[in-house]
């Protein structure tokens, strides 16, 4: 490990020293240093296949990420630095955004408060929906990640982060009130597609190349690493699933009441939400389907199916309340409202 002053003629504003791992130079590389870069990615896939994504950790992270998005919102970033909240352990911090819920009287701080209080008795959702990498197209999982978890590595990254958590809530209360759910019954978990690959941007310094170790590879064609490290950052993609979580109690209620409401919330989360249909689907007529369902045990009257069309057609570029994603009408706008 060594420190890498840069050349002192640099002017550039970003002028830093670096920290590197010195592999030397040919002939004399030290195939036992990217044995160890190699080993240590391999801890951290094991880590994270164990605890980082298991699913009890992740019911507890999707609740946590809407209590404090909806506690706090915009300014969530301000407000943890202006409370110290990174000196705070688990137990205080869960301590103070309570105190913090219990100031205010909207309806986001009640959901907060709800999530919160919940995760203090480790009183956490359950499974409600799991999609894995595997089972989703890669068109379909560019979306997700594109709308759900926007990523960036620049000066918007904060601002996609905003936009991408705004997105998660927004569909969560669409489909709360769609289905006729308490605000914050429903919590969502969806990473990042670069979830931990941190290791494998790890810098080297072998010979005059001072790069990131995996754009040393791609630049080389493997020179360093003979594959290995391309094969383990697939295996991290391939722990990516984004998952929805339900409060028990809600979800044994439906259960007792009307089971097939949870096999209709999951279908509009499947095929709706995530817009997973089959190539030749279209999703006016697979949220009509659905709708059909609903009606028969709501005892609800359907629009005609024109009429929805209509509505659908107003709203395509928007980014209507009433709609999952632009495009992607609620299901509760095929149905006729009474006064």
């Amino acid at each position: 490990m060594e420190i890498r002053k840069k050349d002192s003629n640099d002017q550039a504003e970003d002028y830093l020293d670096e920290f590197v791992i010195s592999l030397g130079s040919r002939p004399k590389i030290r195939t036992d240093a990217i044995t160890g870069i190699l080993d240590l990615l391999e801890w951290r896939y094991q880590l994270a296949e164990s605890v980082i994504f298991h699913p009890t950790k992740l019911c507890a992270s999707a609740m946590l990420d809407r209590a404090i998005f909806e506690l706090y919102g915009e300014g969530v970033n301000n407000n943890i630095e202006a409370s110290n909240f990174f000196n705070f352990g688990d137990d205080e911090f869960l301590s103070y955004a309570i105190q913090d819920a219990k100031k205010r009287d909207d309806n986001n701080a009640k959901s907060a408060l709800k999530l919160l209080l919940a995760l203090s008795r480790r009183q956490l959702y359950e499974g409600l929906y799991t999609r894995f990498f595997g089972a989703l197209p890669a068109d379909v999982r560019s979306e997700i990640t594109n709308y759900f978890s926007k990523t960036s590595f620049n000066k918007r990254a904060e601002e996609d982060k905003k936009t991408a958590a705004k997105n998660r809530l927004s569909v969560l209360y669409n489909l709360e009130k769609d289905f006729d759910l308490e605000q914050g019954s429903l919590a969502m978990y969806c990473p990042n597609p670069e979830m931990n690959k941190k290791i494998a941007k790890v810098k080297i310094a072998y010979g005059n190349d001072v790069l990131p170790l995996d754009e040393y590879e791609d630049k080389h064609t493997d020179q360093l690493t003979g594959g290995h490290l391309k094969a383990q950052i697939n295996r991290f993609s391939r722990l990516w699933r984004i998952h929805f979580v339900i409060d028990k109690k809600v979800k044994d209620k439906i259960k007792k009441e009307c089971p097939e409401k949870l096999d209709c919330l999951r279908l509009v989360i499947d095929k709706l939400v995530l817009h997973h249909t089959e190539d030749d689907e279209k999703t006016l007529d697979v949220g009509y389907t659905i709708a059909k369902v609903i009606s028969q045990y709501e005892k609800i009257e359907l629009l005609p199916r024109e009429e929805v069309q209509e509505k659908l057609a107003a709203w395509k570029n928007s980014s209507a309340t009433n709609t999952y994603r632009p495009g992607i009408l609620c299901i509760r706008e095929y149905f006729k409202k009474h006064e």
